[in-house]
């Protein structure tokens, strides 16, 4: 896979919660709606799989390095909270919660995992 594929992958990942994470669902189709009854599940989603494309993307041909794998963690986390920030500030029916960063949390620190393993298995390919 060629190194834009994976950059533009994980920039639409991002606008994707970004805007996900933003809309009320009451005022979204019915299919939106019906999944924010799995509000937690989709949070573990969404960072998994930001932290895979991105860390995809940074090591592109690299070999992976902790301090940057922790790097970008700890980018996931931020985002992630300016959102919950956001959905409590600018929206009328969205709120922050805890446990909305705990799922961010999980799922981006088991991406982590994932994508090491990845990232490992793949080079003795």
């Amino acid at each position: 896979m060629h190194k834009k594929i994976y950059f533009w992958s994980a920039f639409f990942w991002t606008i994707f919660i970004v805007v996900l994470s933003l809309v009320s669902f009451s005022e979204a189709p019915e299919v939106l709606s019906e999944l924010s009854s799995y509000d937690k599940l989709a949070h573990f989603v969404f960072y998994f799989v930001f932290v895979f494309l991105w860390g995809n993307f940074v090591f592109y041909n690299k070999q992976i390095q902790s301090r940057t794998l922790f790097l970008i963690l700890w980018i996931a986390l931020i985002i992630g909270g300016i959102i919950e920030v956001c959905q409590e500030i600018f929206t009328q029916k969205r709120t922050a919660d805890i446990y909305d960063m705990l799922a961010n949390f999980v799922g981006a620190l088991i991406g982590i995992g994932a994508l090491y393993i990845y990232r490992k298995n793949k080079k003795k390919l």
